[in-house]
């Protein structure tokens, strides 16, 4: 499968036009095109500490509730970790299950958890779940049942199965009760 020369560089473009520089743009637009064209399932495992450093930085500007701060910080990061996609997951994810934070940026969830996927081929069952997560906070509740169930069916833990099954029955029942109100 071949890439797209773009592939990965889009974000860095956004960043740059809305004034977010990060210095290692240029490493990551060369790493995004020099990716390797196999079947593998994910393009690099490598995580890079900066990155995580970065995910409590964001997330303690939104502790403190400096939401401006924390902006910025979300799209430097997705500019920093863009071929990261175990960090892209990660802070998918705690956007939706950190209890300390009030503010969840529903929209940055989605753009990480739509990069990690594609930067899994979508064949990693915890991006799948991640990323229907965000499609059901983000309204989109047919696409994230459907995405759910594609990581049921990728999934070949156990226990992390049963835990996708009980979110799918949860979009399921809640996407009912959405249906009967709008009537």
């Amino acid at each position: 499968m071949k890439r797209h020369f773009l592939n990965g560089t889009i974000l860095a473009i956004i960043a740059v036009l809305s004034g977010v520089v990060c210095e290692c743009s240029t490493r990551c637009f060369a790493q995004t095109n020099s990716a390797p064209k196999t079947n593998s399932l994910v393009v690099s495992d490598v995580t890079v500490p900066e990155n995580w450093k970065l995910i409590e930085e964001y997330f303690g500007a939104l502790r403190t509730n400096h939401i401006a701060h924390a902006t910025d910080l979300g799209r430097k990061l997705m500019i920093q970790a863009t071929n990261d996609w175990k960090a892209l997951n990660h802070l998918s994810w705690r956007i939706f299950i950190d209890r300390n934070i009030k503010h969840r940026d529903r929209q940055l969830a989605l753009l990480a958890a739509q990069r990690a996927l594609q930067l899994t081929r979508e064949l990693d069952a915890d991006v799948l779940d991640t990323h229907a997560r965000a499609l059901w906070e983000n309204g989109k509740h047919t696409e994230a049942i459907q995405q759910q169930k594609r990581a049921i069916a990728t999934c070949k833990d156990e226990a992390k199965r049963i835990e996708m099954q009980a979110n799918l029955n949860r979009y399921v029942r809640l996407s009912r009760g959405i249906h009967y109100r709008s009537e």
